[in-house]
């Protein structure tokens, strides 16, 4: 008997170390072979254990039934898979997928609309994945996750349930839905500036010239000036120093490519010779001294392009309002009671100008203080006016000095917020042969932006001049992304600004406005 135990201990013990540590060279067999070998020993235990020398005996238990097991219940989705209302694309499985709205869901169903009309009940258990579609407003930068794990960045023109439309360098493109696994909305430099700018706390000195080196490396170099300059104000910080000397540097480059003029084609503000005295290009020099816009000439710009959804910082006197009150007296819009009136007084000024808007009191909103930029328009200086027209189309050679031709840019000053809105004001207002530099309603065949193309690549490419130079080369592909989503983004129908306004030439073009005033 004691043989035979110890023979059991023994089959034991290998048994289960080959469970535990199995060799990575062991086979399947193997450690079959050893959970026989274990089970049998157990066997054999049980088969030689002798019985207990005295039986007690022991009243029966009763017999109980265990009550049968109640199934699985399938997962529960508390949080909702999307918000009804939403468009989105349903993944279920290699061999089903579709598209519909969300009418309803429960936290085990989801109940779509198919574009067809047809109502579809899923359960939420064998969804795959739930893909939102945006319904962004067109010309939204977006990146594009492929399934096979490529990435696109464009312009979003239509998320459908079927496919997806982008717009990549001014060419539309579209996928199959099938190829999409998701698209995402970008925020722009500007909106991340912005949001960065909020989170940071005045004494977080690392993170504040994390952000000034950010705007650098984009080349936002006024607003990482601002920014540097605001930091050192706190702390004297060594790399803060060195960053704020490169910024001026690259402030002091674009200043002397905009303002540079030969001293031959210059006139100085303070010659007495009259224009009969001069040479033909000293004359054509003059006429480049066409009128800026006056400081209330750019308020009014602004009140037009102001997007009430997002709208920039105004003020309004009360004087304003008390006039409302008398020239619209009998308008339903204004209100007729002296308590109603009195609580205008303490409203938001914003509140005041959709009042205006909605009365088309257009007379009036001269008197509205836009004392910000409304988005659109700072986009245009921030995207365009400053990142590439000025360095590259405004120069005394090309369209700033008295070679320009038949479209110049004002180039003085060329900081100025009046001189910013004086070029605007031409870039809307001026057509060559018939077509607008900038086409609001297919900014794609602007001729500003066709002739910023390699000439290969455009379909109305730039003349040929000596030192010409495209702007939108393959390398530079996000400026003309700029343009055309600052293009989409301007108040449409475009509004034609109460200003009389002449764009400056040597030579004779058609100045237009476009559009009508809704407002």
């Amino acid at each position: 008997m004691k043989a035979k135990i110890a023979t059991i201990q023994r089959m034991r013990s290998v048994a289960v170390k080959s469970l535990l540590n199995p060799s990575p060279h062991s086979s399947f067999a193997v450690a079959l072979a050893a959970t026989a070998l274990f089970a049998t020993s157990l066997a054999l235990a049980q088969a030689t254990t002798p019985p207990p020398a005295t039986e007690t005996p022991t009243a029966t238990p009763p017999t109980t039934t265990d009550p049968p097991t109640a199934p699985t219940p399938p997962p529960v989705f508390d949080v909702p898979l999307a918000v009804n209302g939403a468009r989105v694309y349903v993944i279920v499985d290699r061999f089903s997928e579709f598209g519909g709205t969300v009418v309803s869901q429960t936290p085990l169903e989801l109940v779509l609309k198919e574009p067809s009309g047809r109502m579809r009940t899923i359960l939420k258990a064998r969804i795959f994945e739930v893909v939102p579609l945006l319904d962004e407003p067109k010309r939204t930068r977006v990146e594009v996750e492929f399934r096979d794990g490529r990435r696109q960045v464009g312009l979003l023109l239509d998320d459908g349930f079927e496919s997806l439309t982008i717009e990549i360098g001014g060419i539309s493109t579209t996928y199959k839905r099938e190829l999409i696994m998701r698209t995402l909305a970008i925020p722009t430099d500007e909106e991340l500036y912005q949001r960065a700018k909020e989170s940071i706390e005045p004494d977080q000195y690392s993170a504040r010239l994390s952000l000034c080196s950010w705007l650098y490396e984009r080349k936002m170099y006024e607003e990482c000036h601002a920014e540097l300059l605001s930091l050192l104000e706190a702390t004297d910080n060594f790399e803060a120093k060195q960053l704020l000397k490169e910024v001026k540097a690259q402030l002091v480059v674009i200043a002397n490519a905009a303002a540079r003029l030969d001293d031959d084609d210059a006139t100085s503000e303070d010659d007495a010779e009259t224009p009969e005295s001069k040479g033909p290009r000293d004359r054509a020099a003059e006429q480049l001294k066409g009128r800026i816009l006056t400081a209330d000439e750019v308020n009014l710009i602004r009140v037009y392009e102001m997007d009430l959804e997002h709208p920039p910082k105004v003020e309004v006197d009360d004087s304003l309002i008390r006039t409302i009150f008398e020239k619209y007296a009998t308008d339903a819009l204004v209100p007729s009671s002296s308590e109603a009136r009195a609580a205008w007084f303490t409203k938001e000024p914003i509140e005041v100008v959709k009042l205006l808007f909605a009365l088309k009191a257009r007379e009036l909103y001269p008197r509205i203080d836009v004392q910000t930029e409304p988005s659109s328009l700072n986009v245009f200086r921030t995207k365009i006016h400053n990142a590439w027209l000025i360095n590259n189309c405004a120069t005394s050679r090309c369209h700033g000095g008295v070679d320009a031709g038949r479209f110049i840019l004002h180039t003085r000053d060329w900081k100025s917020v009046r001189v910013r809105y004086t070029n605007l004001l031409v870039l809307e207002r001026t057509t060559l042969d018939g077509r607008p530099l900038i086409d609001f309603d297919e900014p794609s065949m602007s001729l500003l932006y066709q002739m910023a193309l390699p000439r290969t690549e455009a379909r109305l490419p730039h003349p040929t001049v000596r030192g010409w130079e495209p702007v939108f080369t393959p390398g530079r592909r996000a400026l003309a992304e700029d343009f055309l989503l600052w293009a989409r983004d301007m108040r449409m129908p475009r509004p034609v600004y109460p200003i009389e306004y002449e764009p400056p030439r040597l030579r004779e073009t058609k100045a237009v406005g476009s559009g009508g005033n809704d407002r």
